[in-house]
């Protein structure tokens, strides 16, 4: 074999390079993948694929002069030359290249979901709406704030539509103001006829459509304020948004107890059209231990039909993906609120998040002065606050962490365990998949040319790396020196 062949000959990383060694320990082996053996370089999102020799190696100290790290370190030299071995952690914030404000158009809504983290749309308050004044000093605010980032506006509520002629109002002062930018709304569909979805669809406004299964299931989890069936509005109003051709996503949590979980994704996929824009999740904070274990079960049981029948992937999987084929070049996975995105109400006062509105907490400042001084102290607490036990797990640089008002996480919490096996299934899937067809994932409108012309590169890299390399194999398409994404 080539590579034994190469273990007396000198190299820089040779045997006698205690760095190299050193190199080795920032390694992080990642447990519980079957037959497959990954690890991670500590505190980046750099994965690798490893023979099993190497892996066990990895579990066990690794002493200077050990004859199979001289064997890897060849292979290790190849992979920082070609910059598939990142020695400078990049960092890309979120926050360093998109901006959102959420306009609380309303605070009151016409459905009384059984879940709602907002206390049903009204945040606890009587109703209030939105004025078009406090929205246009909402979206000159994002003017100010923007410093060359992507501007983003959403529409959200209790329910948005409520209020539909400030948001028309305010859709058409966004596109005036911002030639490229992106706005969102969240609704339950019930009050979309024809002539809104047409004007959500001439101003491209991707819509985030709440529905949760079959009538039985949805009416149960999203009765109308009046106790009234609301599946039959949500439908109609998606069969408008599909005739008008508006860009939509449904998105529907689902509750074990009361469906079955492939009844759901099976209605809801018909609905849609396309798998693809369906995406199904479980309200953890409500569900106990047990249901998240038979939502981890069925997720497995996905993963492993997608694998054997290569049936489509759950669609949980696609941020993981992406993280892992990017890699550092991936905006660092961690919830926006308060420094790449602000939730304003009605009246106009800035918060973190929607959750923050509702628990009244950490108000920052208003859409006309902006942040002041004060608020600059409860954002800095807003966002420093950390979970020691995230820091020490290997999947940290993956995952967007808990809600931070979700201290103190029990033990065990198993919305880790959900979380790790979307990443190892991620890495699974990539590590079996061609180079070519993962490319594939980015011919997507949102990616430059430039950029996929990078993909390309980092591909073609890739590949010669999977035939030369015996021990350790790159999972990134992109090389992490210099090739911005």
């Amino acid at each position: 074999m080539f590579f034994l062949e190469q273990k007396t000959k000198p190299d820089k990383m040779g045997p006698t390079n205690t760095g190299f060694y050193k190199g080795l320990k920032q390694l992080v082996p990642i447990p519980d993948c079957n037959n497959h053996k990954f690890a991670l370089i500590r505190g980046t999102k750099s994965a690798f694929l490893l023979s099993s020799q190497f892996y066990e190696l990895l579990k066990n100290p690794v002493r200077e002069g050990t004859e199979t790290p001289a064997l890897i370190a060849p292979e290790v030299n190849r992979l920082k030359t070609l910059g598939f071995w990142p020695e400078n952690i990049i960092r890309h914030e979120i926050s360093e290249k998109y901006i959102s404000i959420s306009l609380h158009l309303i605070h009151g809504c016409n459905l009384a979901c059984t879940y709602c983290n907002v206390q049903q749309g009204t945040y606890g308050e009587p109703l209030s709406l939105m004025e078009d004044s406090t929205a246009y000093a909402a979206i000159d605010y994002l003017a100010r704030i923007r410093n060359g980032r992507f501007p983003r506006l959403i529409f959200y509520g209790g329910e948005p539509l409520l209020n539909w002629k400030v948001l028309t109002r305010a859709a058409k002062k966004m596109t005036s103001l911002f030639p490229e930018r992106s706005i969102e709304i969240v609704t339950n569909g019930t009050l979309i006829d024809r002539e809104r979805a047409q004007f959500l669809a001439d101003y491209d406004v991707f819509t985030i459509l709440s529905m949760d299964g079959p009538k039985e299931v949805h009416d149960r989890n999203r009765p109308m304020k009046t106790g009234e069936s609301s599946y039959e509005k949500a439908k109609e109003g998606l069969e408008y948004l599909k005739e008008a051709g508006v860009r939509f996503q449904i998105r529907a949590t689902w509750a074990p107890q009361y469906a079955c979980y492939d009844d759901v994704l099976v209605h809801l996929c018909g609905l849609a059209g396309n798998s693809r824009r369906v995406t199904l999740a479980i309200e953890f904070d409500k569900a106990g231990t047990k249901t998240i274990e038979e939502y981890n079960d069925i997720l497995s049981d996905k993963y492993r039909q997608a694998e054997e029948r290569r049936a489509e992937l759950p669609n949980t999987i696609y941020q993981y993906l992406d993280q892992t084929l990017r890699a550092d070049w991936a905006p660092v996975p961690r919830c926006e609120a308060g420094h790449a995105g602000f939730s304003i109400t009605p009246q106009g006062d800035i918060y973190p998040c929607q959750v923050s509105v509702s628990k009244k907490k950490f108000k920052l400042g208003n859409v006309w002065g902006g942040i002041n001084e004060q608020g600059k102290e409860k954002q800095k607490e807003f966002l420093e606050s950390s979970f020691s036990m995230c820091e020490r797990c290997w999947a940290n640089t993956y995952c967007s962490g808990p809600c931070r008002y979700a201290k103190p996480l029990p033990d065990n919490w198993p919305y880790c365990k959900t979380v790790k096996l979307h990443i190892m299934e991620a890495l699974k899937f990539i590590a079996r998949t061609p180079s070519r067809d993962l490319l594939m994932t980015y011919q997507q409108p949102e990616i430059s040319g430039e950029q996929f012309k990078a993909f390309e590169q980092g591909c073609a890299l890739r590949d010669i790396l999977w035939k030369h390399n015996h021990h350790i194999k790159p999972l990134s398409l992109c090389p992490q020196n210099g090739i911005s994404t």
